[in-house]
């Protein structure tokens, strides 16, 4: 059972003043620096190994030392999955871009993945003008956004919430890159609409730097201000002005292309966002459980040890195991459950026997796995 602190409700009332109590719970221990050393070196220590087995001519390959190095600080980050699905949506929307540049016949490179920053691809020639410009821009979106309904279908058909919580991460991940700043698509694209958003992006990227600090939203803005400066002194130059001129139905299809992308993406986002609260917490007793595996904690863990017998007792879920991890730490409450609830006849000797106490991870799996087991034989007799 996880020990996750739920997000706060911003439409719960706000917590009672630090001094309301007369004394001081125990808080849960701090950052462990070691531990998160160890996690922090894992992946590179993987990488690097792989590295020497295989040779240092693997450094030649841009496009897979950025990917090994991308897929390690993102498993670092946010475990299997989380690195899985956005590798795979990244990769998906450069390739968008890496199609349309080849298809209007300009030497592209593969793309090049840059942890935390995304991934990107390179180009020896610029397009011929802004139109081809939104084209090649407007791709890697287009494709992104397409791939990330094509995972919110898969997790609607089989009703999970990762397959949606990946969906999301897909959704946001091309409506950021539509914001109006170059280097990001969305600046690439207003060009064909009007070069006049770059400044609105600009302006509105800076308020969210100010009031949202983030070192990559400040690295984007030095670079889109740079951008934007260096088209504003070659705006004068021989051929710039032909390379923005755009036929007016050139630039009705880009900004209807460009706004209902953004719209879609905002609904993308509603659709697949997975709320996190103490209600969808809870529900996933019922719902998604296949077991319960309580380790030793305070009061929280203590109120879903309490529930899930609660549950199985009532008869709201089925009778799934109830494993208590590290017997030293629950003794003696099962010790007290045994001299009072069930000596008073609060609670019967069958609901004390719901509870499997050990100190072994391999038992604790092997029980939730042979009930699991176990339901599944009885659903397809019942069912045959």
């Amino acid at each position: 059972m996880s020990q996750f602190t739920p997000e706060l409700d911003p439409n719960q009332p706000p917590e009672l003043p630090r001094d309301f109590r007369e004394y001081e719970p125990i808080q849960p221990r701090g950052t462990n620096w070691r531990e998160l050393g160890r996690k922090i070196w894992a992946p590179f220590a993987a990488i690097g190994a792989f590295i020497a087995k295989f040779g240092v001519g693997i450094l030649k390959f841009k496009f897979l030392l950025g990917l090994f190095i991308s897929f390690g600080a993102y498993l670092w980050f946010g475990g299997i999955w989380f690195a899985v699905g956005l590798i795979g949506l990244i990769f998906i929307h450069e390739m968008g871009h890496w199609l349309e540049a080849k298809r209007q016949g300009l030497p592209v490179s593969a793309p090049l993945f840059i942890p935390f920053l995304g991934a990107s691809i390179f180009l020896k020639e610029h397009p011929e003008n802004a139109w081809r410009e939104f084209q090649l821009a407007f791709a890697g979106p287009l494709l992104g956004s397409l791939g990330a309904l094509g995972v919110y279908a898969i997790a609607a058909a089989e009703d999970s919430n990762r397959l949606k919580a990946i969906a999301f991460l897909g959704f946001f991940i091309n409506l950021f890159n539509l914001l109006p700043v170059v280097p990001l698509d969305g600046g690439r694209i207003v060009a064909a609409i009007h070069p006049a958003l770059w400044v609105l992006g600009l302006v509105g990227l800076l308020a969210l730097v100010i009031f949202r600090p983030n070192g990559i939203l400040v690295l984007i803005l030095v670079f889109a201000a740079m951008e934007l400066w260096q088209r504003w002194k070659t705006r004068q130059l021989a051929g710039s002005g032909a390379y923005y001129s755009v036929r007016p139905a050139q630039r009705l299809i880009a900004a209807v292309s460009y706004f209902g992308l953004a719209a879609l993406l905002v609904v993308g986002m509603h659709a697949t966002h997975v709320p996190h609260h103490f209600y969808a917490r809870k529900t996933m007793f019922v719902k998604a459980a296949e077991g319960f595996v309580i380790f030793p904690g305070g009061f929280g863990t203590l109120d879903e040890l309490f529930e899930s017998l609660t549950l199985i007792q009532t008869g709201k879920v089925l009778h799934f195991p109830v494993v208590l991890f590290d017997s030293d730490y629950w003794q003696g409450l099962l010790g007290w459950l045994r001299e009072r609830p069930l000596a008073e006849g609060m609670i019967s000797p069958e609901d004390v026997e719901l509870l499997h106490l050990t100190d072994s991870p391999a038992e604790a799996v092997a029980r939730v796995v042979e009930a699991y087991t176990g339901r599944a034989q009885r659903v397809r007799a019942e069912a045959g």
